[in-house]
């Protein structure tokens, strides 16, 4: 059910630009609020904190587990040095 909502979301005629019900949306915080990168994981983190994120093998993680990964690694990037536009390898 979750692909043929994604294309049914997708098609022109159910897209938001044509749904009449975001046309009548008035702006608030909650919809124009850009959502970065950063505060998608931040979000997904706090809201599906025990929904599954990664299954990579037998390995499975939780919104709440990758969310803290990420500022761990980002932490240990930024005790490192490592500025924008930099190669990790």
């Amino acid at each position: 059910m979750g692909r043929t909502y994604y294309y049914d979301w997708c098609r022109e005629e159910t897209s938001p630009a044509k749904n009449s019900h975001f046309k009548e949306l008035k702006s608030c915080e909650a919809n124009r609020d850009p959502l970065s990168p950063i505060r998608f994981l931040e979000r997904a983190g706090s809201v599906y904190g025990e929904g599954t994120s990664v299954v990579y093998g037998s390995a499975r993680f939780t919104w709440a587990e990758t969310a803290e990964r990420c500022r761990r690694l980002a932490s240990v990037l930024r005790s490192l040095n490592v500025k924008t536009g930099d190669v990790c390898l």
